[in-house]
């Protein structure tokens, strides 16, 4: 399950939204908010493109996709 929290935040941070991402995911905002939320599965293509988006490391990427 997804760690909402520091997901949002780093969107936030990188001075990005969910709209825009994923418009870039070709899902809609609502569908990532759901994935981010934990209340729908995200696949690990779409995990791997939040992490290259976002800039996180490997070695964060568990803080981020496993809460």
């Amino acid at each position: 399950m997804p760690n909402e929290r520091k997901l949002k935040a780093k969107i936030l941070e990188e001075g990005l939204t969910i709209a825009k991402i994923s418009s870039e995911m070709g899902i809609t905002a609502y569908t990532l908010g759901q994935k981010i939320l934990g209340k729908s599965p995200m696949t690990i293509h779409e995990a791997r493109f939040l992490q290259q988006k976002l800039k996180i490391s490997d070695n964060d990427i568990g803080t981020y996709f496993f809460n």
